[in-house]
């Protein structure tokens, strides 16, 4: 199993148990006012971040113990019905008995230290009518040698370069295929 795994089978979990118009969806960090303000989202949205992340040696192996923090950042608007707050809570009362001692299908402790935050935003609230709240948890799984294959790499990337400015690197390894990502920030 690896953190990715973990993360997506949470992405997952959620998804089939939250109302259908809910986007449920992975983050790559914390969800807070300003991501909110550079990125789209439309409400009502659930976003999944692995934050921090502690690990332990498990003895003479290579595997280690990681016990991670996750959130399950929600974005909700108002209507006519409902306040944008109120929305938050009701989908805060549906994650935080899912997640409690969730183990979502994969090998994993269960979840625990399940909490409700609060991100009330005046800034938010006041000029789009919209709340952002999260359900935080610790879950450890663990990782291991067996997750990648001895010789095989995770992904090359080029980052900010063009792979030709170092074709000697690229000729080196020729199993290797590596690729140019842009940002589709904008």
């Amino acid at each position: 199993m690896s953190l990715h795994d973990l993360r997506n089978a949470v992405v997952s979990g959620i998804q089939t148990t939250v109302p259908r118009d809910v986007r449920v969806a992975a983050t790559p960090g914390r969800f807070d006012v300003r991501e909110l303000q550079k990125r789209s989202v439309a409400a009502p949205a659930v976003r999944v971040s692995v934050m921090d992340i502690a690990t332990e040696h498990l003895g003479g192996g290579l595997g280690i113990w990681a016990t991670a923090d996750l959130a399950a950042y929600i974005v909700t608007a108002g209507d006519r019905h409902y306040r944008a707050d109120e929305r938050a809570l009701l989908l805060q009362s549906i994650l935080l008995p899912l997640v409690n001692f969730n183990q979502w299908g994969i090998a994993c402790e269960p979840a625990r230290d399940v909490a409700g935050r609060n991100l009330y935003s005046s800034d938010l609230a006041d000029k789009f009518s919209v709340a952002l709240a999260a359900v935080t948890w610790t879950q450890s799984i663990e990782l291991g040698a067996d997750d990648v294959a001895p010789g095989e790499s995770v992904r090359d990337v080029w980052v900010t370069y063009e792979p030709d400015d170092f074709a000697e690197d690229a000729s080196k390894e020729s199993d290797s295929h590596p690729v140019h990502e842009e940002s589709t920030d904008g």
